[in-house]
């Protein structure tokens, strides 16, 4: 019996949508450390690479951006960090909703203190018990 199998087009780089973004930085437990919101159109390869730049410029190691990936990650001091694009607004899981104006930069808790400048206290994560 003959198996076949598709091949997969080369990856593209993350495409304009028609709707706002947000590039959102989050701590290793999911908390939102930062994010800046996009209007729609913008070019998000743009935004991701020069938020790697910036990374890198602050003498963090960030990783490659893969070809079909919106994230990378960066590290500094023991501090991981995931910096990616995201369609929805973000929020840590124990805050209240918040929006930013396009630009307009949030920071927020991430439960690693002031490492990384002025950040909300924030408590544990509350765990959920699977039976």
């Amino acid at each position: 019996m003959r198996h076949t199998s598709r091949r997969r087009a080369a990856p593209d780089p993350p495409a304009p949508v028609d709707a706002p973004t947000w590039l959102v930085v989050r701590s290793a437990t999911g908390f939102v450390v930062e994010s800046t919101e996009f209007a729609p159109g913008a070019n998000l390869q743009s935004v991701l690479s020069a938020a790697r730049e910036t990374r890198i410029s602050d003498r963090w190691t960030a990783q490659e951006i893969g070809a079909s990936c919106s994230f990378f990650f960066a590290a500094r001091g023991g501090v991981r960090l995931m910096i990616a694009i995201e369609r929805q607004s973000p929020r840590d899981p124990l805050s209240s909703p918040t929006t930013a104006a396009p630009g307009q930069v949030l920071k927020g808790g991430s439960g690693i203190g002031g490492q990384l400048g002025e950040l909300s206290p924030r408590t544990e994560p509350l765990r959920t018990r699977r039976s």
